[in-house]
């Protein structure tokens, strides 16, 4: 062969792979979870239900979810910047390499968060002009009220991949496992015990992220320069 690829231990690669892998389908399995309990409550205030978690869950999530998509690549980069100063050591210039990666997501994310409150009425109608009436009042005030976890959850995709690059891969997934359980838990909550409605499971989703973000944080900030391979 021409070179040789350097091989790694199959422990060192699991210790990152699972909790990865955990960490992935967090969210996704919270998001079925929370679809079958928020349809069955919403049906015994609303014959409506499905319809109305629908603007929720597709409409209102996805603007949402658009400045999100745009910080992906700030999270993606850090990684690789992170990862080589935590391995060497230098565990303080891996996190004031993280913080900066938080400070631009915010910096990106913030204005957007501004953005879709103020900008709702013009993205319901561009994205989703099919809307009318309360259909379309609703999915306004649903933006409004989840624009600020434009911000929250952008700032959690990034802090979850500085944790990963800091050789902490094990604390992401415990923050987003807890974060899941939470959004179902009070979604549930809002829509059984208040008049909040549908509007309930956007507050539970604020909620959720807001402690995503402020656990990994806490995190990031309590980091120590262990070894790197021993840190997860």
């Amino acid at each position: 062969p021409l070179y040789a690829v350097p091989s790694a231990p199959v422990k060192s690669i699991l210790r990152f792979t699972v909790p990865l892998t955990l960490t992935a389908i967090a969210l996704p399995v919270s998001q079925l979870v929370e679809s079958i309990v928020a349809v069955r409550l919403l049906r015994a205030i609303d014959e409506n239900a499905t319809a109305l978690y629908g603007i929720f869950s597709g409409c209102a999530v996805t603007i949402i979810n658009l400045p999100v998509s745009v910080t992906y690549g700030l999270a993606a980069s850090s990684v690789p910047q992170i990862s080589p100063l935590a391995e060497s050591g230098n565990f303080a210039g891996a996190k004031k390499k993280a913080f900066k990666s938080l400070l631009i997501t915010l910096l990106v994310s913030l204005p957007a968060a501004v953005g879709l409150f103020f900008l709702a009425p013009l993205a319901t109608r561009l994205i989703f002009g099919s809307l009318e009436g309360a259909e379309k009042q609703l999915l306004i005030d649903l933006i409004r009220i989840m624009a600020v976890s434009s911000v929250t959850e952008s700032l959690v995709q990034t802090s979850s991949a500085c944790l990963t690059a800091l050789g902490s891969p094990v604390k992401s997934t415990v923050t987003q496992w807890t974060s899941a359980i939470l959004r179902v838990g009070l979604t549930a909550a809002l829509i059984a015990f208040t008049p909040l409605s549908i509007s309930g499971a956007a507050w539970s989703a604020n909620c959720a992220y807001l402690v995503a973000m402020l656990m990994n944080f806490w995190y990031i900030v309590r980091a120590r320069g262990k070894r790197y391979e021993d840190n997860a």
